[in-house]
């Protein structure tokens, strides 16, 4: 079978560093083109993946002999390139989050040409730690849910000034749509596979707490933050199920807990299913374990150990572009599909809803305290 042909439009360091080793690596895919902003990065990508002149730009991106586009630009383009490549028949493998808010699927065209064609990044749910305790969760290993709780929180990890994510016109949630994404993908993942039918957003708190806190900056950018910021780094929604569950979803970009650190908790009444360690891609733990616990009364914890580091990530990463090649040759389903996106998007949408709806907390209000408690 012929190589799929990928354009990578949005060439920076999630595309230069993570997506290119493994489209390079790939057997069944060649990168034949790719378009940026920035001559700079542009250059540096074509040289890493041997491209010329003649395969850079948006035209030779959309040209006829693509097959497939990797979306790793800001998502306030994200609707407009996807309604673009769909009318050109490409498909699409979108960074997160594909989408911001409802409004944005207006943008779309027919639902069921893009259904057919693009792909959400999935990589935290295609991860072997996360995938065990997915599995403990759908195959009723603790019964029916009752309680969910996923957070991710780092020390430093707000992104430096001139990203979009930082800025409150392209970002206006701020962390939730930077690591928020990433934990509802997982929430729809479930929905998909049965374990609920509804979720739906009942309340959210989004919070700058370090906006003129310059330390706190992302260590994988090259320099500090020279300006404020003033979208949330703190956030904190929950969302109600149909069978009852209650579900909290907190992430942070900065505290004032040495390390980063995720924690997925699952709990029925048979027992719970947990993963604690670190998603992504960051090194800044905060502690060295990283596993999966089965708990169930009766019985001995079942505990799953797992290297701790980034490469796990980097695996999730290869296997989401595996999946994209098989799903752009009609091989397979898209590792995240249309009703999956279009789930994180209306989650994200209630988010932002209701964090409105509610008065701002002040510094050092329970309401305040409580952002950090899961």
């Amino acid at each position: 079978m012929e190589s799929v042909r990928i354009a990578v439009i949005g060439t920076g360091w999630i595309a230069e560093q993570i997506y290119l080793p493994c489209l390079l690596d790939h057997g069944g895919i060649e990168v034949v083109a790719a378009d940026d902003p920035s001559p700079q990065i542009l250059t540096r990508f074509a040289r890493l993946a041997n491209l010329g002149p003649e395969s850079l730009g948006l035209a030779a991106c959309f040209s006829h002999e693509i097959d497939g586009l990797l979306l790793c630009t800001p998502p306030a383009v994200h609707a407009q390139q996807i309604a673009q490549s769909v009318s050109l028949d490409k498909y699409v493998l979108c960074e997160k989050p594909v989408f911001r808010n409802i409004a944005e699927l207006k943008k779309l065209g027919p639902f069921s040409a893009v259904a057919k064609r693009l792909m959400g990044s999935a990589s935290m749910r295609l991860r072997n730690d996360v995938g065990l305790v997915l599995r403990w969760v759908t195959e009723g290993a603790i019964g029916p849910l009752e309680h969910v709780r996923l957070g991710w929180w780092r020390e430093r990890g707000v992104p430096a000034a001139g990203s979009w994510r930082t800025d409150p016109q392209l970002s206006p949630l701020g962390v939730m749509e930077d690591l928020g994404p990433h934990l509802l993908d997982l929430l729809a993942a479930l929905v998909s596979r049965g374990v609920w039918k509804e979720l739906h957003v009942t309340n959210a708190i989004l919070h700058c707490r370090y906006g003129r806190d310059f330390r706190r900056s992302a260590t994988w950018f090259n320099t500090e933050p020279a300006s404020p910021y003033v979208v949330p780094d703190q956030a904190h929604a929950t969302l109600l199920s149909d069978t009852g569950t209650k579900v909290d979803v907190e992430v942070c970009w900065a505290n004032d807990v040495p390390g980063d650190f995720c924690e997925l908790w699952f709990k029925g009444p048979k027992g719970t299913a947990s993963f604690k360690g670190l998603l992504g891609l960051s090194t800044l733990r905060r502690s060295s374990e990283q596993s999966c616990c089965l708990e169930i009364e009766g019985r001995p914890p079942e505990i799953h150990h797992f290297p701790a580091g980034p490469e796990m990530q980097r695996q999730a990463f290869a296997r989401s572009v595996g999946i994209f090649a098989g799903f752009s040759r009609q091989l397979c389903h898209a590792a995240a599909d249309f009703n999956e996106i279009r789930r994180v998007t209306e989650w994200l949408t209630g988010i932002q809803e209701a964090a409105e709806s509610c008065l701002r907390p002040h510094p050092g209000t329970a309401a305040n305290s409580a952002i950090l408690s899961i």
